[in-house]
């Protein structure tokens, strides 16, 4: 009996265009969208200058700028105007090397190099790497500097000098090689976990109608048990979400090459996704007295959830309050299991943290949806 309630609900679900929709064209279509705004790319910051000098010395300190891996130089012409562009924005940051610059270097002048910067704060992310750079540029003619003079007090003593001139701390430089990390390898995981919570609203959808129209009350009056009732109809949503996951990241794995790493880790973490997703939605359903109350209450965790969990946005880059948070929040455990598996290689081991949280979820909110079934049924229209 259960076996054909569940078959039956299978069919269902695959005739309904909403379910499509909802669960695997509109999440491939946000992946797209945001696969292509946040697409792989070589990021560089467009420095504009003016060299007023235009002698050897300043197209050797221009050299030395552009030479520097992710700055874009670009030159200018007219000092005001560059100003005035800052100004409204169309430029972030703009140097002016005085003229003059290769004398003053020769007769050991302070030189003074006018940098111009966009003071929004939300321009400081490409202000300050820039600044950095033209820092460590203009920190090299210093070393120089210091260079000569001390060789110049000890011409004798090349050991004294090469002593005074050794820095008296060196950043050792270690390359440590990961598995390729990208935006699709949080993008195509973040959407597929925050559409798996909108299957809530099917799920609700099917159970409260059933409800309402008298047809729970008919099924029961049959000689099926309502435990059979209940895994029957909760099984399809299981296999639906994990349908939903398996399709989603197929799609990632054919059109964005996904590395999808180890297939067990990603199967068990799913199915306890899957499980935890589908008993939060049992328990919402019984829980609310329409249709309305379960959409909204599901709106409410599916983007929420999403937003504190790290779906959008890498969790690392959240205020540290918001990251705290986000450990309460079952979005973040999937979220975490599925990026460790496809961006460092993560095993079954390593995510048993995740496949925890998400099981212990999904026990707590079936128990409390068994709590509340008999109100479901006992409210049935007949």
């Amino acid at each position: 009996m259960i076996a054909t309630l569940i078959k039956k609900e299978l069919i269902r679900l695959l005739k309904d265009k909403g379910t499509v929709f909802w669960l695997i064209l509109l999440p491939i279509f946000f992946i797209f969208i945001f696969g292509l705004i946040f697409q792989d790319r070589d990021y560089s910051f467009e420095v504009h200058y003016t060299d007023l000098d235009q002698s050897v010395a300043s197209k050797q300190f221009i050299q030395s700028v552009s030479g520097i891996k992710g700055i874009d130089l670009k030159a200018e012409t007219e000092i005001e105007d560059s100003k005035e562009r800052i100004e409204t924005g169309k430029i972030r940051t703009y140097f002016v090397i005085p003229q003059g610059f290769e004398s003053d270097l020769k007769d050991e002048k302070s030189i003074k190099i006018d940098f111009f910067y966009d003071g929004t704060q939300n321009a400081g992310q490409v202000v300050e790497p820039v600044r950095a750079v033209l820092n460590s540029v203009v920190a090299t003619y210093q070393d120089k500097k210091i260079e000569g003079f001390v060789k110049a007090q000890f011409p004798q003593d090349e050991a004294l000098a090469k002593q005074v001139l050794t820095a008296p701390i060196e950043l050792q430089m270690n390359e440590i090689q990961v598995k390729k990390v990208n935006t699709i390898t949080t993008i195509i995981p973040g959407y597929t976990v925050m559409f798996s919570f909108f299957s809530i609203i099917i799920l609700a959808q099917v159970f409260l109608k059933e409800h309402e129209s008298g047809m729970l009350s008919r099924l029961l009056s049959t000689p099926m048990k309502r435990t059979q009732y209940l895994i029957g109809m909760w099984i399809p949503f299981v296999g639906m979400v994990l349908v939903q996951i398996a399709v989603l990241f197929g799609f990632g794995y054919l059109v964005y090459d996904l590395k999808l790493g180890d297939i067990p880790a990603i199967i068990v973490l799913s199915i306890a996704l899957s499980f935890a997703v589908n008993a939060l939605g049992l328990l919402i359903t019984f829980l609310s007295k329409n249709e309305n109350i379960a959409i909204a209450a599901t709106q409410v965790i599916a983007l929420g959830g999403a937003a504190l969990g790290g779906l959008w946005f890498p969790i690392d880059l959240m205020p540290e309050t918001v990251q705290k948070i986000a450990v309460f929040v079952p979005q973040y455990w999937a979220q975490k299991g599925y990026v460790d598996i496809f961006s460092r290689g993560a095993q079954l081991g390593d995510i048993i943290p995740s496949v925890i949280v998400l099981l212990s979820l999904a026990v707590v909110c079936f128990v409390g949806a068994l709590a509340s079934y008999k109100y479901y049924l006992k409210d049935a229209k007949h």
